[in-house]
């Protein structure tokens, strides 16, 4: 029997987009057992090309994703 998870990523202003994308993109699209969604907790405002990354992975995610945006 598989069990459904979560995957939780935090993401800040002091990311980088490229570390990003290649996080998610591993964990989401390149594992053989896929979370059953995605939690990404923005803390706060974050660079225009995080956003945009941000909004890319979310559009072309093949499971769902929550984004959370932290004031």
């Amino acid at each position: 029997m598989t069990s459904e998870f979560s995957l939780l990523l935090a993401v800040y202003a002091g990311d980088r987009s490229d570390y990003l994308e290649r996080a998610f993109r591993s964990t989401v699209h390149e594992q053989q057992r896929r979370p059953g969604d995605v939690v990404i907790v923005q803390d706060g405002p974050v660079p225009e090309d995080l956003d945009t990354t941000l909004k890319q992975l979310i559009d072309s995610s093949p499971v769902p994703v929550q984004h959370l945006v932290l004031a």
